[in-house]
């Protein structure tokens, strides 16, 4: 009897881990807005943000914008609803940041819905005029 109750144990253990969904967005994103423009979000596993829009590069450990060197990283915290990302743009020589409030939802381990207002408010809610759907495609 022992044994049939550690097997039964084992079994809903195991489909109950398999069903829960991954929660990281490392990898590459790629999403499309209101205009049918593609952009792409690159979260890199050392904290650091790549954003790839309308031919332009911008964002990771260093990079350049009007002539100023940069760095943008990002923090996550999954132990909210929604998830709370943070994208910190760093001028290097000043240290001065900027930070864009996001909120995310998954949607599976490679779908993730991202909103921002573009101001200094974190949204608290997904609308589709502040939201864009994002694929994980590596």
């Amino acid at each position: 009897m022992r044994k049939i109750l550690f097997l039964i144990s084992l079994i809903s253990l195991f489909s109950f881990n398999s069903s829960q969904i991954e929660k990281s967005i490392v990898g590459k994103w790629k999403g499309e807005d209101e205009k049918n423009k593609i952009g792409y979000i690159i979260f890199d596993s050392e904290s650091y943000v790549t954003v790839e829009t309308d031919g332009q590069t911008f964002g990771g450990k260093e990079f350049e914008m009007n002539g100023e060197k940069g760095s943008m990283s990002y923090s996550v915290n999954f132990e909210v609803e929604p998830i709370e990302i943070d994208l910190i743009m760093t001028k290097l020589a000043t240290n001065e940041q900027r930070v864009m409030l996001l909120i995310a939802e998954f949607k599976g381990n490679d779908t993730m819905i991202v909103a921002s207002d573009f101001n200094s408010v974190r949204p608290t809610e997904f609308s589709s005029e502040n939201s864009i759907t994002f694929h994980r495609i590596k």
